[in-house]
């Protein structure tokens, strides 16, 4: 749900000032210390987050400001 940020935003998102990584990083690292939660993602899983990550990180170097609820609105389903 987190990294779904950008998209459940309402207006431009500015990637530059977000901290959606840290908080992230921060509760990846909070569930990975609870015992037996652990698990490995199944692998088309671990394409989607690398390549979602791969924008999200190339949009925040650009500071970009962007309004991407607006361009995937035409695509989602309720």
């Amino acid at each position: 749900m987190q990294a779904c940020e950008p998209l459940k935003h309402q207006g431009v998102y500015d990637f530059g000032q977000s901290d959606m990584v840290a908080n992230i990083r921060n509760a990846g690292s909070q569930l990975s210390m609870k015992q037996g939660y652990w698990h490995t993602p199944p692998a088309d899983a671990i394409f989607l987050h690398r390549k979602l990550g791969g924008l999200y990180l190339l949009a925040a170097k650009l500071k970009a400001r962007v309004d991407v609820n607006k361009i995937f609105l035409p695509y989602m389903t309720e």
